[in-house]
């Protein structure tokens, strides 16, 4: 786990943390407050958003494949709290000219209708003041195969909306599956955002930018548009338009539980 949830507002787009080598790099301890989170947003006004994420780093995190913050042993909010800057570590590097080997995405299984609406509704509130295994824990209590459809293991073949990484209650948002799963979008569609996102993760590692405003600068600049662009998703979503369309009901953590839980409902 490498960085932190920051909401960064530019001309161009929202844009959704990540960290320097993970897919999607760390979520905020507190889903609820975090805002529009999207892995490429943009709205219907925005046909070409410039840029996936915006990731800051935290001290004391380790990284992998659907990484994420979520406090240690599960005991801090699905908002990660506040970062520490460092002093950049090699500036030269931020933005890097190539990504290396991106992160092989794991699709999530077919939507279903495990969770009624009441219970995503009830999903997003006790996210409020809950940590990613307390809101868990209520899940199951609640409607345990609605939770079972939430959550899973970045060591398990399928990649539900909620991912967690190692042993402590560490768990990112998984976007791209609500870009597979939602209406209009595709198992190609996710597959192509997730690679977007782990792209410019890599282009802009964390350690080699080292402060949150030189990380949120290399997400906005030239060079990590042009070293992603080959992986940008709006072909394989269906074009701009459609990208927009998907990820206008693709915005939160609660909009990517209702595509993957709650179809129909």
């Amino acid at each position: 786990m490498r960085g932190a949830l920051v909401i960064v507002a530019s001309a161009a787009c929202l844009l959704l943390a990540a960290a320097c080598a993970s897919p999607y790099g760390e979520v905020s301890n507190d889903p609820s407050t975090s805002g529009k989170e999207t892995t490429g947003a943009s709205d219907s006004t925005d046909p070409a958003p410039s840029a996936p994420v915006a990731p800051a780093p935290i001290p004391g995190s380790g990284g992998g494949a659907g990484s994420g913050s979520g406090g240690g042993g599960g005991t801090g909010h699905p908002d990660g709290g506040s970062t520490v800057d460092a002093a950049p570590a090699n500036p030269a590097n931020c933005p890097a000219k190539a990504a290396g080997a991106l992160t092989p995405w794991n699709p999530p299984p077919a939507a279903s209708a495990a969770c009624t609406a009441a219970d995503i509704t009830y999903f997003g509130q006790v996210a409020a003041t809950q940590t990613w295994l307390g809101i868990e824990s209520l899940m199951n209590m609640r409607n345990a195969a609605c939770s079972a459809c939430i959550f899973s293991h970045d060591t398990d073949p399928a990649w539900h909306a909620v991912i967690y990484s190692g042993g402590q209650g560490n768990a990112i948002v998984n976007y791209a599956a609500c870009f597979a799963s939602a209406p209009g979008g595709s198992q190609a569609c996710g597959n192509a955002v997730f690679e977007w996102s782990d792209c410019y993760a890599r282009v802009c590692d964390s350690t080699a930018c080292g402060t949150d405003d030189a990380v949120t600068a290399c997400y906005n600049s030239q060079g990590a548009s042009d070293a992603c662009a080959a992986s940008a998703p709006f072909t394989a979503c269906g074009g701009n338009d459609a990208y927009a369309a998907i990820n206008n009901v693709c915005g939160s953590y609660i909009d990517t539980a209702r595509a993957l839980c709650a179809s129909g409902n």
